[in-house]
């Protein structure tokens, strides 16, 4: 649509690509929906001409050229008019995380020369802004020109953004954009702070995978554009998500400022299935929402960062469901009995509750199991029966003795459901005596049989 609008108004106003886009871009502030750009990092002129094919086909709204990544002698400029999406074209120093040792005469020159055959915008350093003007000084001004700021270390406090913002605008940037390093998903909360109050056409966002959700984000807290990569490995910073991900799993395109946010809280967390599943059900019931991973590793800083932002609710999984107990502002009576969550929801007036619902789930799947056995359990199953397959069934775990192995957080769900279910006998099997010790205290206490 993007595209489509900006073709249109290029023929029929005469007025130029970059102009059209950053109308474009403004009104999509407004609106808090995020761009997709796609990264272009390959080292030959054949393989950036696939990777811009890759961002076409996945509907990207615009492409980043990484000068820096091609090959020296590669001719860089045939890909310009390559085809059909906008382009960013960025040459970025080793001095500031890229791959280009050319004196800043050529390396910028090349920037200025991109302009010159047709390029839309182009990516300055801060650090190279009084240089690059001083080397168009008197040139007529052709495109839109980034001016950006890169932080491989860490995520500088609230006030130093706001003054690495502010130089950029007092240094004429069209757009101003800021990547930091998220040592901690708290970090994220300072750049989303900054964001917020951005006035001008802003990317902001934090690296690593810690800093995924600013990317994921983007739409809903203001930001331009998020950059991602042609595929899983073709990323040119850390924690670039691969746009067939960004636009299928997340339905990126529907992110705006009213969009429920919710997350799966661990360490690790990449691997966990709950984005697939909780997205995918959101667009099958229409829900207005996301579902994003969150990579943290304090459980109490995390929560305290982001509690303003009012995220709507959380999955909760290893190592956090013990120390997320005393992070919530109510907790449902048999999680506290338990001691452990798996889930917090916002409630209407905006504190959080604490749930345990491992037990239940972990729980019922072996009681399945175990009923899967019973051969009145499958005469119902086959049977067109208007009524639950177990109903009026002896529960499968009443006076059994049940091993269970682990003694964490979701061990301790499935210790209170063994229990609760009927077991007369819980034994608990640990790599470590004393966790093992400290679960068959806690049961005991409740008078369950350990």
């Amino acid at each position: 649509l993007v595209v489509t609008l900006v073709v249109t108004l290029v023929v029929t106003l005469g007025v130029t690509l970059a102009e059209i886009l950053v109308r474009e871009i403004t009104t999509v502030k407004n609106k808090r929906m995020a761009l997709v750009c796609v990264s272009i990092t390959a080292e030959t002129i054949e393989a950036a001409q696939a990777e811009i094919d890759v961002a076409e086909s996945n509907r990207a709204e615009m492409v980043e050229l990484r000068l820096d990544f091609l090959a020296e002698g590669e001719n860089w400029e045939s890909l310009i008019s390559y085809g059909e999406l906008p382009k960013i074209v960025t040459n970025r120093a080793s001095w500031e995380g890229g791959n280009s040792d050319e004196s800043e005469e050529v390396r910028l020159g090349k920037l200025i020369r991109a302009l010159d055959i047709g390029a839309d915008f182009i990516d300055v350093e801060l650090k190279a802004a009084d240089t690059y003007e001083q080397m168009t000084k008197g040139k007529p001004k052709k495109g839109l020109k980034i001016l950006s700021h890169h932080d491989f270390e860490k995520t500088p406090g609230r006030e130093e953004l706001s003054q690495i913002y502010a130089r950029m605008l007092e240094k004429g940037a069209d757009l101003c954009k800021i990547a930091v390093t998220a040592n901690d998903i708290a970090d994220c909360a300072r750049v989303l702070h900054v964001l917020q109050a951005a006035t001008n056409p802003t990317i902001m966002l934090s690296m690593t995978e810690r800093g995924m959700l600013t990317r994921l984000l983007a739409g809903k807290y203001g930001s331009m554009l998020t950059f991602c990569s042609t595929t899983s490995g073709r990323e040119s910073a850390p924690g670039q998500i691969a746009v067939a991900e960004l636009r299928s799993l997340y339905r990126f395109k529907s992110i705006e400022s009213l969009t429920k946010v919710y997350g799966i809280i661990g360490n690790p967390v990449s691997h966990s299935m709950s984005p697939a599943i909780h997205n995918a059900a959101f667009k099958h019931r229409q829900v207005d929402a996301v579902y994003i991973p969150l990579l943290v590793d304090d459980v109490e800083k995390f929560l305290k960062s982001f509690d303003e932002f009012k995220f709507n609710g959380f999955s909760i999984t290893i190592p956090h469901k013990e120390a997320a107990l005393k992070c919530v502002d109510v907790l449902d009576e048999v999680a506290e009995r338990i001691g452990a969550i798996n889930t917090i929801v916002r409630l209407k007036d905006g504190r959080t509750k604490g749930y345990n619902t491992d037990w239940m789930a972990a729980i019922g799947a072996v009681e399945r199991a175990l009923l899967s056995l019973d051969p009145e359990y499958q005469r119902r199953q086959e049977a067109p029966l208007r009524i639950r397959e177990d109903e009026g069934m002896e529960r499968p775990l009443n006076g059994k003795h049940v091993v269970l192995v682990g003694a964490g957080g979701a061990s301790r769900g499935m210790a209170f459901g063994a229990v609760e279910r009927g077991a007369k006998a819980l034994t608990i099997v640990n790599r470590t005596v004393e966790r093992a010790e400290k679960l068959v205290g806690e049961m005991k206490s409740m008078g369950k049989p350990c």
